[in-house]
C-alpha cells in the first residue's frame, strides 16, 4: 500500500474508512491471521443481488496494460538504466521449491495459522502479476518481494527464461560493516554528493592506524568475532548457544553501536540498566568506543552533521543516521552504476539484486563474479566474497 499511495498510506486508508468506502474487518485475516483486511463498504453495493464471478479474459489488450504496470517503477524516485533492468527482471523470477524448501514454507504456515498447503507459496509467487518493487529514499537501495526472502526460498528461484537453471549469489562478506569500513573522502564525493559535509571529516581519519585496524577487520569478515572477544574479555559470556547464535547476536549488537545514536548512548553510559539485555548493549558500547576510539569520534562527528539528506519516513531529521546513509548509498551506487551496469554491458542480463548481493544463473557465475572483481578493483576496494 505504501508504494501506490505513498508514506500517507495510512491516512488514505484511514479516510476511505471513515467515508464508509471501505470497512475493515471484524476480524483478522483468515489467510494469515496478524494481518488487517479490508472490503467494500455494505453501503458501496447491493447486498440483496445475488453475486456474480466473473473470469476477466486475459486479452491482448489487457495484457500489453499488465505489462506497461509490471515494468512501472512505484517508488518515491526517478531511477537510472541499472536500477530499472533489475525492477524488469525482478519480474522475470520464477521460483521452483525443493523439499527443503516446502518444508520451511510448511513450518511457517503452521506458526502463522494458515491451511493453505506450502505449494500455493510458490503458486502465487509465479502467478502474481506484480512482484513488489521499489527505491527507499534513504540508501537509494532497490527492495523488492525477494529482498527478506530467506536464503532456503531465495535459492529455489529460476529465471522464466531458464527453470532449469540454478541460481547463485554472489555476496560480500560483513557487507554493511565493510562499505561503512571502506568509505573515502573521495568515494564521498563521487557516490554520495549529498553527503559532501562529511568529505572533510572522513579526510581527517581515515588514514589513521586505529580506522585503518577497522578496516581490515571489517573486509576480513572478523570484526563481528573481535567485538565478541573484547566484550567476553571484560565481561561474562555474551549469549548462549552455538557459534552462529553468537555471531547473529554480535551483529545485532555491532550494528546498534555504529549506526545508533551516540549522544542518546553516551548520556546514559553510567546509568544503571534495569534489564539484562539493556545492560549488555550498554556494556558493548562500551567495549566498542575502548577498542575502537578513532572509529567512535569519526562516526560522532559525522553524526553531528546537519545533512538536508538524512530525514526519516516521516519527514524529520534522523542526523545520528548519516553514517548508516552514506555507506547505503556508497553500496548502492558501486552495486547499480558500476557492477550491475558492467554485467549489462558484457551481454549478462539476467541480474538481480538484494542489496550488495547479486543473483545470477550458476552457469555465468565465474565471468560474472570476474566482472565483479575487475570493478571493485577500480574503485579501490577489495572485498572478500562469501
Amino acid at each position: 500500500m505504501r508504494c501506490i499511495f505513498r508514506d500517507c498510506y495510512a491516512d488514505v486508508i484511514a479516510s476511505l474508512v471513515k467515508a464508509e468506502y471501505i470497512q475493515e474487518n471484524s476480524s483478522y485475516s483468515t489467510a494469515y491471521h496478524y494481518c488487517k483486511s479490508y472490503r467494500i463498504h455494505p453501503k458501496r453495493m447491493n447486498v440483496r443481488a445475488p453475486l456474480k464471478y466473473v473470469k476477466e479474459e486475459v486479452n491482448g489488450y489487457f495484457q500489453r496494460k499488465l505489462n506497461r504496470l509490471k515494468s512501472t517503477n512505484l517508488s518515491h524516485e526517478r531511477t537510472d538504466n541499472a536500477r530499472q533492468h533489475v525492477i524488469d527482471q525482478t519480474h522475470q523470477l520464477m521460483l521452483v521449491p525443493d523439499t527443503e524448501a516446502l518444508a520451511y514454507i510448511a513450518d511457517q504456515y503452521r506458526l502463522a495459522g494458515n491451511p493453505n498447503p506450502p505449494e500455493t507459496y510458490a503458486t502465487y509467487f509465479n502467478h502474481c502479476p506484480l512482484k513488489r518493487v521499489g527505491i527507499d529514499r534513504f540508501g537509494n537501495r532497490v527492495h523488492s518481494v525477494i529482498t527478506n526472502m530467506p536464503k532456503v526460498l531465495r535459492r529455489c528461484l529460476r529465471f522464466v527464461s531458464s527453470p532449469l537453471v540454478p541460481v547463485r549469489e554472489i555476496d560480500i562478506v560483513n557487507s554493511q560493516p565493510y562499505f561503512l569500513s571502506s568509505v573515502t573522502s573521495a568515494l564521498i564525493a563521487q557516490f554520495v554528493p549529498d553527503a559532501g559535509k562529511a568529505v572533510a571529516v572522513f579526510a581527517k581519519y581515515e588514514t589513521c592506524p586505529n580506522f585503518t585496524k577497522f578496516k581490515d577487520l571489517c573486509r576480513d569478515g572478523e570484526v563481528y568475532e573481535y567485538l565478541q572477544a573484547a566484550y567476553e574479555r571484560d565481561h561474562d559470556t555474551l549469549c548462549d548457544g552455538d557459534e552462529k547464535a553468537k555471531r547473529d547476536f554480535t551483529k545485532r549488537l555491532t550494528y546498534g553501536v555504529l549506526f545508533g545514536d551516540y549522544d542518546l548512548k553516551d548520556s546514559m553510559l553510567d546509568t544503571p540498566r534495569k534489564t539484562w539485555m539493556a545492560q549488555v548493549k550498554n556494556d558493548f558500547y562500551k567495549v566498542y568506543k575502548q577498542e575502537f576510539p578513532t572509529v567512535y569520534q569519526l562516526f560522532k562527528e559525522v553524526k553531528g552533521l546537519y545533512m538536508e539528506c538524512t530525514v526519516n519516513k516521516a519527514g524529520e531529521r534522523k542526523q545520528y543516521a548519516n553514517n548508516c546513509l552514506i555507506a547505503q548509498r556508497l553500496e548502492s551506487g558501486v552495486m547499480y552504476s558500476h557492477i550491475v551496469q558492467a554485467c549489462i554491458n558484457n551481454g549478462y542480463t539476467e541480474v538481480v539484486t538484494v542489496h550488495d548481493c547479486v543473483i545470477v544463473r550458476e552457469d555465468e557465475y565465474d565471468n560474472i563474479k570476474a566482472i565483479a572483481l575487475n570493478e571493485f578493483n577500480a574503485l579501490g576496494l577489495n572485498p572478500k566474497f562469501k
